[in-house]
């Protein structure tokens, strides 16, 4: 790959921190160690409700990803994990959402398109923009049936 070509768009996601007064959880996760974040589909978004150092029984309509706990895991009862989602592709000439704006004008909300595997795995099929996939068509609210959204 050509490394003009393009760029790539880091992607923090919201529910890479995990306040643990909310959610069940188990004992002792330290730095690095793998864990399983459940994911149920929330009112805008998929949401975490359960974190667990081994794989879960799922509920119908859970999914769960596989993350690693960050170093700097907890902060007041908070715990950082991150997810194997990695970055996001824009190409040369595609549109950068998070570029410059005019002062005031606000930023799009941003979101990601991920398909989780039965493993726990996740890849990023597209990013959002305000809730529209400007690359494929969906739904009329913008979203694609069957797609797991983490913003």
């Amino acid at each position: 790959m050509d490394p003009f070509s393009g760029r790539y768009l880091g992607t923090p996601l919201a529910i890479e921190r995990l306040d643990l007064a909310k959610l069940p959880h188990d004992e002792g996760l330290f730095a690095r160690d793998e864990v399983w974040v459940v994911l149920a589909p929330g009112e805008k978004f998929w949401e975490p409700v359960a974190v667990r150092a081994a794989r879960a029984e799922l509920a119908q309509g859970q999914v769960q990803l596989r993350a690693a706990v960050e170093p700097r895991q907890q902060e007041g009862g908070e715990l950082r994990v991150r997810y194997p989602t990695g970055r996001f592709y824009i190409p040369e000439r595609g549109k950068d959402p998070t570029g410059w704006r005019p002062e005031g004008e606000r930023r799009p909300e941003l979101a990601l398109r991920v398909r989780v595997t039965a493993g726990g795995g996740a890849s990023v099929e597209d990013l959002l923009v305000d809730g529209a996939c400007p690359t494929r068509s969906g739904t009329a609210d913008g979203r694609i049936p069957g797609s797991v959204y983490s913003a």
